[in-house]
């Protein structure tokens, strides 16, 4: 009895038909046993009630189902015996009218609501297609459309009213076991509704012909029930629902088309995009970062030494460095310790002094005279000469050899062994010495690019790996992948070559030439008149960097700050920090956060994305370089990767993208225009893809921003344009065409 008892039970429970009436009478059942147990004291006594019970619940429910089923047949069959009015569109439409202001001012979604011409009918029609029914046949008279939840969803929930019935899709918060939210959709077409019933104020159930019943509750929809059951009625009263059941006003036509999967494409491309986009922006600021150590070591390496009496010596062997290691040599800058007569540089392990002073014999002296560079073994270094002054500085140190004036060289060596020939020329020293020179900048951002291969290379890879993890297809992946490298790569370099150039005491003169430069030789301003100057190089002054003193002035007050004396500061290494490193800092703030600064400034995004942004930024840059202080490079690149995920993920339950609120509003004038213009298949799937698959979007989206009216660009500057190109495209029809077609057309008709 009690295997009976509990599948009795089950199978109520599980019934919808039942459940309330099956659970108000459990808890009835269990309530008098519970009385009797207490007032009795025995369980034996409860058990037969609670069977009997149950018995008796079970044959009254199986015997109102049958009475109620077998009445509802009958009645059908005698509504079905009535004749069907032949009834005008129009006059249903007339009709349903109505309705349509009291649906206008009971319904509870107050940020949109249409009726008459301000009806959006492509977004109509597409509501119309999850339905399986179109804006052909099912004229909308009122419409009520709520965004989806998930806002990068090409799809729109809410209530529609046409001249065949009424739609209803709500978006529910529950999920499914793929974790995609349940929605559940109502078709209350007019056709077959024999009877509808209203059931206090939360529930209505329509009652159709074929036996099947629609249950809606007034948590479903944001039209009160009441209003519905008003239409409703009115449709069976005045036969609507028989004639439309029985052909008497029109035939439902089907899209030709899927409209849903298409779109469905569009919402997840839109969806990768965002995805992709959040992980180049990242990663290529983690990058950056991660390759700040290299810079550092490289600012280290050159020092100040360009700022000297002699730095355009200084700077052409820097620049001489940077050539050699990027042509694969084996290249190293010594000369920063600033040793007597110590190497200036190390090239595949042979020792280099590096000289470039106006002339040949000047440069020659200058290495021999008052200075001792030898090796450990004790002969004698090489020395690396300007380009244009090699010949001759070969042909000088060759005499001296053999005159016996070379120390720690026998006579008749060959001075070419001791000689090395830079790749710059003289003047070229000089002008990489001064900050905006050509030949500087152009050196400063080789070497930067050297610096910063490494950390973009490392970076190209996680992102490739990242992006395919996400979903990305791996061609698509390795792209992007290239592209977040070549951004770290550029930002590095830009952070690197700038700080460089700030770092130079001395700015170029283009107005100021000290002297001219010809076959290597050093030429006097005021002697260059007797000479042609066709074949001569300018050697620029320099005037005062006012940057350069600002940097190192707050390098010194950070060094002897407080802060710097505290064991955070000793941690950071503050007392070391110096002109190079504050002002490489503040490039990386520029180069990070500009560019969203001057978007924020000229209204291409809100204060809301700029926050965002600068949040997610830093978050990831204050990763980055935490990783970096534990675990070098690779710690670096994991912990940026971690915070800007994290703060971009959290940032998002507060703030939404304006790309995303952008991309809701093409989608929405999108629908509304396409779906009317009569676009065949193919040419439908081709304006999808040249507006939501245009690798532009995130930049068409910032300038729907910027417009301010971002609904009127949406639909004049982005759709409407892509639909006219579209026609553009049809074949031309000719007159000879047509006529020729009729011609062939009375023929056959002769025939």
């Amino acid at each position: 009895m009690w295997i009976i008892a509990i599948i009795l039970l089950i199978a109520c429970v599980y019934s919808k038909k039942m459940r309330k009436k099956v659970i108000s009478f459990v808890l009835g059942i269990c309530a008098l046993c519970a009385l009797l147990y207490f007032a009795f004291d025995h369980i034996n006594t409860v058990i037969p009630i609670l069977i009997v019970g149950f018995i008796v619940l079970i044959i009254v429910v199986l015997i109102a189902d049958y009475i109620e089923k077998k009445n509802d047949k009958l009645a059908i069959e005698e509504w079905l015996k009535q004749n069907a009015p032949k009834i005008d569109i129009f006059y249903i439409e007339d009709s349903m009218q109505s309705f349509v202001q009291a649906l206008y001012e009971e319904d509870t979604n107050t940020k949109f609501k249409y009726i008459s011409d301000s009806i959006p009918y492509g977004r109509a029609n597409c509501f119309l297609n999850y339905f399986n029914k179109t804006i052909d046949i099912e004229e909308p008279l009122y419409y009520s459309p709520i965004r989806s939840k998930d806002t990068i969803e090409l799809r729109e929930y809410g209530f529609l009213l046409t001249v065949g019935g009424i739609y209803i899709a709500k978006q529910l918060d529950k999920t499914d076991k793929d974790n995609n939210r349940i929605v559940k959709t109502f078709d209350l077409s007019l056709g077959g509704v024999w009877k509808v019933n209203m059931i206090g104020n939360s529930e209505l159930v329509i009652k159709y012909s074929d036996m099947h019943r629609v249950n809606i509750k007034q948590e479903h929809t944001t039209v009160p029930l009441s209003i519905i059951n008003k239409i409703i009625t009115y449709a069976i009263d005045s036969k609507i629902t028989l004639a439309i059941l029985k052909n008497a006003v029109y035939e439902n036509v089907n899209d030709d088309f899927d409209t849903e999967k298409i779109l469905q494409e569009a919402d997840e491309n839109f969806e990768k995009m965002l995805k992709n986009n959040s992980v180049e922006s990242n990663m290529s600021n983690v990058g950056m970062v991660a390759s700040m150590p290299k810079n550092f070591q490289r600012f280290d390496e050159i020092g100040y030494r360009m700022n000297g009496r002699q730095g355009h010596g200084s700077a052409a062997e820097y620049a001489g460095d940077t050539l050699d290691k990027l042509s694969g040599k084996n290249s190293k800058i010594v000369g920063g310790d600033n040793k007597k007569d110590g190497v200036d540089r190390i090239l595949n392990g042979i020792n280099i002094q590096t000289k470039f002073c106006k002339t040949p014999r000047e440069t020659v002296n200058h290495f021999l005279k008052g200075h001792d560079y030898h090796n450990s073994d004790g002969s004698m270094m090489v020395l690396e000469v300007p380009k244009d002054q090699y010949k001759e500085v070969v042909q000088i140190l060759q005499e001296k050899i053999d005159n016996g004036e070379v120390p720690r060289v026998k006579k008749g060596e060959d001075a070419r062994k001791y000689v090395y020939k830079s790749k710059f020329l003289y003047h070229q020293g000089n002008n990489i010495a001064l900050a905006g020179s050509i030949e500087g900048i152009t050196v400063d951002a080789l070497s930067g690019v050297m610096c910063s291969a490494t950390s973009g290379s490392i970076t190209a890879i996680l992102t490739f790996a990242t992006q395919v993890w996400n979903g990305a297809d791996p061609k698509e992946a390795a792209k992007s992948s290239i592209i977040v490298g070549a951004k770290v790569i550029g930002k590095s370099a830009a952070i690197y070559t700038i700080t460089m150039q700030l770092s130079r005491s001395k700015i170029i003169n283009p107005f100021k030439i000290t002297h001219y430069v010809v076959d290597g030789k050093s030429i006097a301003s005021k002697d260059i008149a007797n000479r042609s100057i066709k074949n001569a190089s300018k050697v620029y002054g320099g005037i005062d960097n006012p940057l350069y003193k600002v940097g190192d002035g707050l390098a010194n007050k950070i060094k002897n700050s407080s802060v710097a004396k505290t064991s955070i500061g000793k941690k950071l290494n503050l007392k070391n920090i110096d002109g190079k490193r504050v002002v490489s800092g503040g490039v990386m703030v520029a180069i990070s956060y500009g560019p969203d600064i001057c978007r924020a400034l000229v209204g291409r995004i809100s204060p809301q994305q700029l926050f965002k942004n600068a949040a997610v930024t830093t978050a990831g840059v204050a990763g980055a370089a935490i990783g970096n202080s534990i675990l070098p490079v690779v710690g670096g690149f994991i912990g940026g990767a971690v915070g800007g995920f994290v703060a971009k993920k959290t940032l998002d339950c507060f703030i939404e993208d304006d790309a995303v609120e952008m991309y809701e509003i093409l989608r929405e004038e999108f629908i509304d225009i396409v779906m009317m213009s009569g676009l065949n298949h193919k040419e439908f799937e081709e304006a999808v893809t040249i507006i939501f698959q245009n690798k532009k979007l995130p930049i068409i989206l910032r300038d729907m921003y910027a417009y301010g009216e971002s609904r009127e660009y949406a639909r004049e500057k982005i759709v409407n344009v892509a639909i006219i190109n579209i026609f553009k495209k049809r074949r031309k029809i000719t007159n000879d065409e047509i006529d020729k077609a009729y011609i062939d057309v009375a023929f056959e008709d002769v025939d």
